[in-house]
């Protein structure tokens, strides 16, 4: 979203290799309770309105409801597949840290996704010497299933073997055959699905 544009952070010349060059989204806020001085923009989503801010919000009666807050209008601000902005970790859906040998990994997108009718459960692998661990999303569309604003799949595990893991650069996976996690806008791209290093490096380690 370099200069609030049509691109990517670090991908001012237009190449669509967002696989090798996605970096998080940030911008300031000095009241950021995830980092100094910084606030990820975990429900700022491309969309065909421009990139908005998604909120959701539940009525007197306990239904979900969304307000999209336009951050910058224009068209094909949606252009390409959604791909990965960030990977955060919490031992629970309101944040937090990882505890008891168990945690939840979010994987963000850029915009929103939902998994399509024939996906299967995703899977991404963290590392500890020889261990390792594997987070396992299901393939539901639910509000604990995709989360922020419809942008962020919820991965959870727990290990047996206590350590500082790291999520290296991969391909998320699938517990069968077929992935289709796919984009809630016209279109619906296929999501790419490879953590870049500089995903994987912001991210760094954790311990479980």
């Amino acid at each position: 979203m370099a200069g609030w544009g049509k691109e990517t952070d670090a991908n001012q010349n237009g190449n669509d290799n967002f696989a090798a060059n996605n970096v998080p989204y940030k911008f300031k806020d000095s009241a950021e309770p995830f980092g100094a001085g910084t606030t990820t923009k975990r429900n700022v989503i491309a969309t065909p309105q421009g990139w908005v801010r998604r909120n959701t919000y539940y009525d007197t009666h306990g239904n979900a409801r969304i307000k999209d807050e336009i951050l910058v209008a224009g068209d094909s601000f949606d252009n390409g597949n959604p791909y990965i902005t960030e990977i955060y970790l919490s031992a629970n859906t309101t944040g937090g840290v990882t505890t008891a040998n168990s945690a939840n990994v979010y994987v963000v997108f850029s915009e929103p996704v939902f998994h399509g009718g024939d996906s299967s459960d995703l899977t991404i692998v963290a590392t500890q010497g020889g261990n390792t661990v594997t987070f396992t999303a299901n393939n539901g569309n639910g509000l604990t299933d995709i989360v922020n604003a419809n942008n962020t799949i919820v991965f959870t595990a727990s290990s047996i073997f206590s350590g500082v893991y790291k999520i290296n650069s991969q391909s998320i996976g699938n517990t069968s055959n077929f992935a289709n996690l796919i984009s809630l806008n016209t279109g619906n791209a296929s999501a790419n699905l490879t953590v870049s290093g500089a995903v994987s490096n912001a991210l760094g380690t954790f311990i479980l």
